[in-house]
Order: structure tokens, then C-alpha cells, then sequence
């Protein structure tokens, strides 16, 4: 690893310690990659407060819209590595698309000014009201 990265990590450490106490947060996971292996893996806090039961890093959290950041992340390292661009229509790159959210651009969806409605018809699974849809029925949907 390079010699900058561990003492990076000891920092980002006492920064979460610090922000932990600060806001009084229940819990938080930080994992830190650098070339493909882990610097840095640590949990703190608690999975279940009434139980006293300590987060560790294999629990989970729902990301939400922080999969936004990731996914805006990836296509403008893709067009960065010159393998999209950001006016090419994304039915280029997935197939089984409605011919309309095909035609939309990386562009269009990155600024959300494609016009494809976020969470479909029934969005009941982010409120736990029914299951996540499966790959074949978010494909239907789109």
C-alpha cells in the first residue's frame, strides 16, 4: 500500500470517532479501497440500541439515493476510459428497454431531465409495504 494511505486511514478513524460522539449518530460502517484491497474496514456504534448490540461491518444499510453518486461516479469514469459517451442513448448499452427510455441519453438521466419517473408505478418496496422486484419486473416496468 502506499505509505500515505495508512496514516489517511488513522485519520478518517478519529474523524468517525469524533463525528460518532458529535452527532450522537446510532451507528456507521466506513470501508475505505484502495486498489482493490481494503485499507480500511470498521464499524462503530450499534446495530440494535435497546439490545446493546455492536454494529459490525457485515451489517447493512439501505443506500437509497447515495447509489446516485456511485452510478454518476462509474459512467464518467466510463466516458473518462472513452467507452461512452454521455450523448450516446443508454439502449446502446441496455437492452430490453421501453423504446423511449432507450432513447434517452447518459446526459439526460445524470441530470434527471429524461422524464422517466423515478420509482415506477408502485414504489411500495422502499416503505417495506412488498418485496424488491426482481430483475424481469423492473425490466417490465422500464
Amino acid at each position: 500500500m502506499d505509505e500515505w494511505l495508512l496514516p489517511a486511514c488513522d485519520y478518517v478513524r478519529s474523524w468517525l470517532e469524533f463525528q460518532m460522539r458529535f452527532s450522537r449518530l446510532p451507528g456507521c460502517i466506513a470501508v475505505v479501497m484502495h486498489r482493490d484491497q481494503i485499507a480500511l474496514e470498521r464499524a462503530y456504534g450499534f446495530a440494535d440500541l435497546a439490545a446493546g448490540e455492536p454494529l459490525t461491518p457485515r451489517h447493512r444499510f439501505r443506500v437509497a439515493s447515495h447509489s446516485k453518486s456511485f452510478t454518476a461516479a462509474g459512467i464518467m469514469k466510463l466516458r473518462e476510459a472513452g467507452k461512452l459517451r454521455l450523448d450516446d442513448a443508454i439502449g446502446e448499452y441496455v437492452r430490453g428497454l421501453h423504446p423511449q427510455i432507450a432513447a434517452a441519453t447518459f446526459s439526460q438521466i445524470l441530470s434527471h431531465s429524461a422524464g422517466i419517473v423515478r420509482d415506477g408505478a408502485d414504489a411500495g418496496f422502499f416503505e417495506d409495504r412488498r418485496p424488491f422486484p426482481t430483475v424481469d419486473q423492473l425490466m417490465a416496468d422500464l
